[in-house]
């Protein structure tokens, strides 16, 4: 394993009140057996994890030709197979029979596409990569200590990305975009990518008691809260105040002072800032009134809206073929709703089985969240996943990233803190049993 993942491999910090109370019950968890088979399973998804994000492809001269991303996404499903194959026991929870379901369906889909040579690419050469990982990353991280490792090889990946795009000041028009390609390709989707960290950043900053470290992580909270702003995206603000308003609600009381304390410090910084660049408030003042749009874009989305609501009610059950809507639109432009393309390209069905799924994962991260047998960092990482869970369906209002592994990343880690809290709590059940109180004496009369 590699010397970063080796030293994020030690036992991890429990902050918090709760930690006096239950000193005995921060488990580090071991699947026996299992774990060591799908070792390098694990290992290949977190390598997929960082190529996927860092993409260096687009940075190390010469290395445009090499397909990093399919190298190691091959590493990874050839190590699980192996893996099963040795005995581990498949693990199908909810959330992933709805993205094998989801696939399926899809597949079922192409032969009614408007292009099925479109659509069986999207479908069998592409979304079929984003399942199998998602499928890999839940059977293989076992433990916390393995989940934390990827969540912080994803945020440090996202930072770095939005440092050397600030440094960069790569521009679509006025509006920074991704020093990289592929899902930091424009503002939208760049934003997203960044909203969806910024709660994992704070996890890292409470969860250490390393002022170095603290010092790091409060510095990348506010670069990326930057770049959100940079981007000049409405969905991504209206994504970002979400995923905080559901922090402040969902933090302990402690972590919820120092959380308020920051967002001090983030109002003034975006005060300044839009002081400075005052098409942003006016950008974001079209959120509530479309008409002071004077680019157009606001009217051009909501009719990409309706259109893809018209194309969801005239063909229901197998859509317009799965990647089809660009081409139906008439103006090559996503609809920018994933919900509403999905059903567009796919029917109603698909719609239902992508949302079924992340609410499953919501469901799970929240009651993980809620369990007062588990870990303080346990906890600490349910609350902010599930702060980036509702983030999320923000963002999926505003950008057409369904078949983009951005979402089932996400579900991968819902899916796997549960499992690890379900783990925990039963080890915490065995070994944190309050004794019985003695048995009075009876009294003589």
């Amino acid at each position: 394993m590699s010397p970063l993942l080796d030293h994020l491999n030690t036992t991890y910090e429990a902050t918090g009140p709760a930690a006096a109370n239950f000193p005995e019950c921060s488990v580090a968890l071991q699947t026996a057996g299992g774990g060591n088979r799908l070792k390098l399973a694990y290992f290949s998804a977190a390598l997929f994890s960082v190529v996927y994000f860092a993409r260096p492809e687009d940075w190390i001269p010469g290395a445009a030709a090499v397909p990093f991303a399919k190298i190691t996404g091959l590493l990874a499903i050839v190590a699980f197979v192996f893996g099963i194959l040795s005995g581990r026991r498949l693990q199908l929870t909810t959330e992933l029979r709805r993205a094998l379901q989801l696939f399926l369906w899809l597949g079922v889909a192409i032969p009614f596409s408007t292009w099925i040579g479109g659509s069986f690419d999207l479908v069998v050469l592409q979304f079929s990569k984003v399942v199998l990982i998602l499928v890999v990353s839940v059977q293989s991280v076992l433990n916390f200590v393995r989940l934390r490792q990827l969540i912080f090889l994803h945020t440090l990946a996202v930072i770095v990305v939005g440092a050397v795009s600030l440094h960069e000041n790569v521009r679509m028009g006025s509006r920074m975009t991704g020093a990289f390609g592929g899902t930091f390709g424009n503002p939208n989707d760049l934003a997203a990518s960044v909203v969806l960290v910024i709660p994992f950043t704070l996890a890292f900053l409470f969860a250490t008691r390393n002022w170095l470290k603290k010092l790091f992580w409060a510095g990348s909270l506010g670069l990326l809260a930057y770049v959100v702003i940079a981007t000049d995206s409405r969905g991504g603000f209206l994504s970002l105040a979400v995923t905080m308003l559901s922090l402040l609600l969902l933090f302990q009381r402690g972590q919820r002072k120092a959380l308020f304390g920051l967002l001090a410090i983030g109002i003034a910084a975006f005060a300044l800032s839009a002081a400075v660049r005052g098409d942003y408030l006016h950008r974001l003042a079209t959120i509530f009134n479309p008409a002071l749009d004077r680019t157009g874009s606001a009217e051009a989305r909501s009719n990409l809206l309706a259109k893809s609501l018209d194309l969801a009610i005239h063909h229901p059950v197998f859509g317009i073929g799965p990647g089809q809507f660009q081409v139906v639109s008439g103006n090559w432009h996503v609809a920018h709703n994933s919900f509403t393309e999905l059903a567009a390209e796919a029917g109603l069905p698909a719609a239902a089985l992508f949302i079924s799924m992340l609410l499953a994962a919501l469901r799970r991260i929240y009651r993980a969240r809620r369990n007062a047998r588990l870990s303080p960092e346990v906890r600490l990482f349910a609350a902010t996943l599930t702060a980036s869970m509702l983030g999320l369906f923000v963002s999926l209002f505003f950008a057409s990233i369904e078949y983009e592994f951005l979402p089932y990343f996400l579900v991968a880690y819902s899916v796997c803190l549960g499992l690890v809290g379900e783990r925990e709590a039963d080890a915490a059940c065995e070994d944190c049993q309050v004794p019985e109180p003695p048995v009075p004496a009876p009294i003589n009369v």
